[in-house]
């Protein structure tokens, strides 16, 4: 009959086989393509990143250049549950480091 091909015609499995065989060389070509290009953008960066080391830096003319005022000394008070609590901890951590060792 008009239209039949000779032969056994190709199974599911062998159908889904060949399309997830393009699917995959599809995918290496675009990662070989990136791959291409990598080392261009690499070197493109490294000039961009010259230039930028040459110019002023970037921000508001405005911007405020001045530092911080300096943070208030804390009260004199102790917190002698605070202090106990770090000098076990330390003392655990002395204990620790000279089990390691």
């Amino acid at each position: 009959m008009a239209g039949e091909t000779s032969g056994p015609r190709p199974s599911e499995q062998e159908i889904r086989m060949v399309a997830l065989e393009r699917k995959f060389d599809e995918l290496l070509s675009f990662v070989q393509l990136i791959a291409k290009r990598n080392p261009d953008d690499e070197n493109q960066r490294k000039e961009d990143d010259r230039d930028a080391n040459n110019e002023e830096p970037e921000g508001h003319s405005n911007a405020n250049t001045t530092p911080p005022p300096p943070t208030p000394p804390k009260p004199e008070g102790k917190d002698t549950q605070l202090d106990s609590k770090i000098d076990s901890l330390e003392e655990k951590i002395r204990l620790m480091q000279g089990l390691l060792m």
